[in-house]
Parts: C-alpha cells; sequence; structure tokens
C-alpha cells in the first residue's frame, strides 16, 4: 500500500466568532475544504477557543475532487476573511 503524501494534521489559527451584526445574517465561522486527491478524504476538526473547553466535531467525509464549504452571498456587506493554515 503506497504512503498517503500530504499532511495529515493542519491547524488554522482563527477560531473567533464574530458579532452578531445589524442584519437578519448572525456571525458564524467557516472552513472550506478542498480535496485535490481522487479518493474521499476523512476530515475530523477539533476547535479550540479561549472561554470554552475545546470541541471535537464529528468526521466528515469530502468527496475526491470535490470541495466542503460555500460562499455566502446573500447580505452585500458581507466579506470574509482568513487565516492560512499551516501542517504540523
Amino acid at each position: 500500500m503506497a504512503r498517503a503524501r500530504g499532511r495529515r494534521t493542519w491547524i488554522f489559527p482563527d477560531t473567533e466568532l464574530p458579532p452578531a451584526g445589524d442584519s437578519l445574517l448572525k456571525g458564524h465561522e467557516s472552513l472550506i475544504i478542498l480535496n485535490m486527491n481522487r479518493k474521499p478524504a476523512r476530515i475530523t476538526l477539533s476547535l479550540f477557543f479561549t472561554d470554552v473547553p475545546p470541541q471535537i466535531l464529528p468526521p466528515v467525509e469530502v468527496g475526491g475532487r470535490t470541495r466542503a464549504g460555500r460562499l455566502d452571498a446573500r447580505q452585500v456587506n458581507l466579506a470574509y476573511s482568513t487565516t492560512m493554515g499551516y501542517a504540523v
């Protein structure tokens, strides 16, 4: 069996829930995962916060050559910022 290429543990240092804002849209976090491999990837997310205990989310599967996540464009005054992830 061939050894998997790439890193298996990634860190995205940006788990901060933004304020609710003044519209119907509530503040939220999102992470878009792009799987460029042919095989599905099983993803487990561990969220670490400064004021509450860590949360381990149930695993999700991202199909081969697909992405998980979306752009919410329901409001014109909406911007996304991101922090680049790094592998450990």
